[in-house]
């Protein structure tokens, strides 16, 4: 978010989490965080929502991230958990994300010209996990490039 007036709010960001199962596979713990964050937004004037629903399977025995409609991101650098949520086998949870700079309807220019970026990751209780067609029971290894 950069050049942003006060009320101004970010584009939605969609994700999802899918569990195919597997032998054994009873459930899995996870968090959502924001990383690499830079933000030199002060005045608790940058806020975050996240809300997220459970598809694919009528049992729904998981568990998303807890709903936020104003939460506030005051980190400057570094990583904000966000929450966290447990998937089952069949489940795909699906997340909306956006940030907004809040209108405080008083003088906000001490924020004039700063910006936020971060970007978004999942981890599991074991650390971070990648899925991809070459992984689809997931590594820790990091891909070195964008998959197809």
């Amino acid at each position: 978010m950069k050049d942003a007036l006060p009320g101004a709010k970010s584009a939605d960001k969609t994700f999802t989490i899918k569990s195919e199962g597997g032998s054994g596979f009873t459930s899995a713990p996870y968090t959502i965080q924001l990383v690499e964050i830079s933000n030199n937004i002060t005045n608790e004037e940058l806020t975050y929502s996240l809300s997220g629903v459970i598809s694919g399977t009528t049992s729904a025995s998981g568990t998303t991230v807890a709903k936020v409609t104003d939460g506030t991101i005051t980190e400057t650098s570094g990583t904000k958990n966000l929450g966290n949520g447990t998937i089952t086998p069949g489940e795909t949870h699906t997340y909306t994300f956006s940030v907004a700079f809040k209108e405080t309807y008083s003088n906000q220019d001490s924020n004039q010209g700063k910006s936020f970026s971060a970007k978004l990751n999942v981890i599991t209780g074991t650390g971070t996990t990648y899925y991809n067609a070459s992984n689809t029971s997931g590594t820790t290894t990091e891909p070195s490039s964008e998959a197809e």
